[in-house]
């Protein structure tokens, strides 16, 4: 197959698995003449040659001030990137990477030739989406009046002043401990650390040590043993203090910090909040069940970069959200980096077939033609997405098409 333009011919067109292509580009002698004489004219004013002015000097003596590889070179750059859109623009084809080149052959009065490997946009077949039916879930949003309570007891804990004491610790004390975790006589930095503060009964460390807390005082310095993570650990307890949680009165003051004016008020707006939440819960499984149904039937060749770049941004979040203790996180669950980014290929690929997909359909059903001025790329993005999922899933269930 051979696609030609007036200066630009696209031969050995070949299709490659995960939507990557392969074809040879040659730019005429001519065009490749207009793109030498643009190199020479960005070069040659730079160019200072004794008795001439700046771009005056014959072009012969230009040129071998230049140095003929950085005219040819600069020649290459200006004529690739447009022969380049040129060529994919003959195949119909969109990019979605930056392409692989390799230079053949190319000179002033002659052809230029060269090869691309690009991934490109793959088609995206989203299937018969508006027949896909699933039943709504029900939920339920009542809200006990015992999960009422233990918001608030979550809240008073936040708002909880502590007062040292000179007695053993009992269950609801806050113990400030030093705390080493030794597997097989070797301390591990993740199961030690100085100062932790621990109130008894929260099960926020291993419920040994805090078991063991009680019935301690300032001062004490014990072991115990526990298992964790199939490891025998040796812990290494140092006590440093022992205090007295004092937990706030639920009344008005109490719930003035939160904003509202008395405590009904405050239980009142955490029950309607957890209500909210259950719907919102509900809500996010109607649509996980509506997207699993239409990808089912969805048919896209996912290119391989796109993968690898989510696999990176997704990898790259990790290393953000763990900073120095990413190292320690794969050494504690036994990984490589190389093992991780495995790990992250199938969420990776489901990711990408799910945008690829979507974005398919808005096109499709023409969301994202009213773009407000001023609205960032990634606001765009968000909202167009989030019409086409409600779109989805009100033609799945009957309901009425939310147009926002």
């Amino acid at each position: 197959m051979e696609n030609k333009s007036s200066s630009v011919a696209v031969k050995d067109h070949k299709k490659h698995k995960h939507s990557r292509h392969e074809f040879v580009v040659e730019v005429a002698a001519p065009k490749m003449a207009e793109y030498f004489d643009i190199a020479y004219k960005q070069l040659a004013p730079s160019v200072e040659i004794k008795g001439f002015r700046p771009g005056q000097a014959p072009k012969m003596m230009t040129i071998q001030k230049i140095g003929q590889a950085r005219y040819a070179q600069q020649a290459l750059d200006i004529a690739l990137p447009n022969s380049y859109a040129e060529a994919m623009k003959s195949l119909g084809l969109q990019p979605i990477a930056p392409p692989k080149v390799s230079v053949q052959s190319y000179g002033e009065g002659a052809p230029l030739t060269y090869k691309i490997e690009v991934d490109v946009l793959p088609e995206v077949k989203p299937g018969d989406y508006q027949k896909i039916k699933v039943k709504a879930p029900k939920v339920d949003t009542k809200v006990e009046a015992k999960e009422v309570d233990e918001v608030i007891e979550r809240l008073r804990k936040q708002q909880a002043s502590a007062k040292d004491v000179d007695r053993p610790a009992k269950k609801g004390d806050k113990v400030d401990i030093d705390y080493e975790g030794l597997v097989d006589n070797v301390k591990r930095d993740d199961l030690s650390s100085q100062h932790f503060p621990v109130i008894i009964g929260d099960e926020a460390i291993s419920k040994k040590i805090e078991e063991s807390l009680i019935g301690k005082k300032k001062g004490d310095s014990y072991e115990v043993q526990d298992k964790i993570d199939k490891d025998s650990v040796n812990f290494k307890i140092a006590v440093h203090g022992v205090a007295e949680v004092e937990l706030p009165e639920i009344d008005k003051v109490f719930a003035e910090k939160f904003g509202r004016k008395d405590a009904d008020d405050l239980k009142a707006s955490i029950k309607e909040q957890l209500e909210l939440e259950k719907a919102n819960e509900g809500r996010r499984k109607l649509e996980a069940d509506v997207l699993e149904a239409v990808m089912k039937k969805a048919e896209v060749e996912l290119p391989r970069s796109l993968v690898d770049e989510e696999i990176s941004r997704r990898l790259g979040h990790m290393k953000n959200q763990l900073g120095v203790m990413f190292n320690k996180f794969l050494e504690q669950q036994k990984l490589t980096e190389e093992k991780l980014r495995k790990d992250l290929e199938k969420p990776a690929e489901e990711s990408v077939k799910s945008g690829l997909v979507l974005g398919e359909i808005a096109k499709k059903e023409g969301f994202g033609k009213d773009r407000p001025e001023g609205e960032s790329d990634d606001e765009f993005q968000r909202r167009v997405v989030q019409r086409t999922i409600n779109f989805l899933v009100a033609s799945a269930t009957g309901q009425k098409v939310d147009e926002k």
